[in-house]
């Protein structure tokens, strides 16, 4: 694991200066608040659970750490970059890993206001080091899934006229985002008018996307509606969604258009039968949406429902219903 280089590394050559009247305050962190509530059917592997509204236990975290500018000179801070935390709970309490605490600054501005830090933090680890960022081809474990779910956290805090974050005694929780597109597929077998049963089973059935494109640019750096980029054409046969789409399986994409004249998913039926399925219109799948496919299984032909609906829970949801007939 990358992260296993981080031990033995610490900030102990970097401490705020400490006094009776300024004690060092740790910089601590909780990341319970994944906007993301999804909801679906309970599934083969875990997809419409894993991280919904927090964190899984035992995920790494990067956050960067930059003491804020005010326009006046102090003796600043400089922290590791990023520093690498853990989830260690259901709760999504973060540890450092491999390093101590940072810590907040004890001096303080000529006003005597305190000298906050800007926090930004991205998930998966190690995907802020990168210009790019590209998704599993096989998605149908959580593994694969986690590793495709790029995030960006900031704190959900009140900041200061600097943005920053001032020194506290209580956690800050971060609030994450998904930036990238999610596609949930189940099939179903045909049903008559009189709800008989006429298409092939869809139990074991192997679904699997066709020519998307699974790298797209990413700055952590720029504000969170330019943090995405250009595709990179790094296109794929075969991006596995799901071994058994007679219940639902997620996948998720980098944002992207999809046109009419390629396959857009390929599904296997147990008795070896393939089904392969088309867009009629070029279809659009946009940063924070999520767009679950409903499949039914006709004997030589499919019928498929789309539900488009942003992939967080706000107030006033958006969704849409389209019919996608093949």
């Amino acid at each position: 694991m990358a992260a296993a280089a981080l031990v033995g590394c610490s900030q102990s050559d970097n401490l705020p200066e400490q006094t009776p009247e300024k004690p060092l305050q740790e910089i601590r962190f909780t990341a319970n608040e994944v906007d993301a509530l999804v909801q679906g059917e309970v599934v083969t592997r875990a997809d419409t659970s894993v991280q919904n509204r927090q964190f899984d236990n035992g995920q790494y975290i990067d956050v960067y750490i930059t003491e804020a500018e005010y326009g006046q000179t102090t003796s600043r801070m400089h922290y590791p970059s990023p520093i690498t935390f853990v989830t260690t709970d259901i709760n999504g309490t973060m540890s450092p890993f491999g390093y101590t605490y940072p810590y907040y600054q004890t001096e303080t501005l000529g006003n005597g206001d305190p000298i906050g830090v800007t926090i930004r933090a991205v998930y998966p680890q190690g995907a802020g080091k990168s210009n790019t960022f590209t998704v599993s081809v096989d998605q149908t474990e959580p593994e694969g899934y986690r590793a495709s779910d790029l995030m960006y956290g900031l704190p959900n805090v009140d900041l200061d006229a600097a943005g920053a974050v001032t020194p506290r005694d209580v956690r800050v929780p971060l609030l994450f985002h998904h930036l990238l597109s999610k596609i949930q597929v189940k099939v179903e077998a045909f049903k008559d008018e009189d709800g008989k049963i006429s298409g092939p089973d869809p139990t074991n059935a192997i679904v699997k996307l066709m020519n998307v494109d699974r790298t797209i640019s990413f700055d952590l750096t720029s504000d969170p509606e330019h943090m995405l980029g250009a595709r990179q054409n790094n296109f794929t046969k075969s991006l596995f969604v799901t071994t058994d789409a007679s219940k639902m399986g997620a996948a998720i994409i980098p944002p992207q258009t999809v046109g009419t004249t390629k396959y857009f998913m390929e599904i296997t039926l147990a008795n070896n039968d393939v089904f392969y399925y088309t867009l009629g219109n070029a279809m659009t799948f946009e940063s924070g949406k999520k767009y679950t496919f409903f499949i039914s299984v006709k004997e030589t032909k499919l019928s498929v429902r789309c539900v488009v609906e942003d992939w967080v829970d706000y107030e006033t949801p958006f969704q849409k219903s389209l019919n996608l007939d093949s």
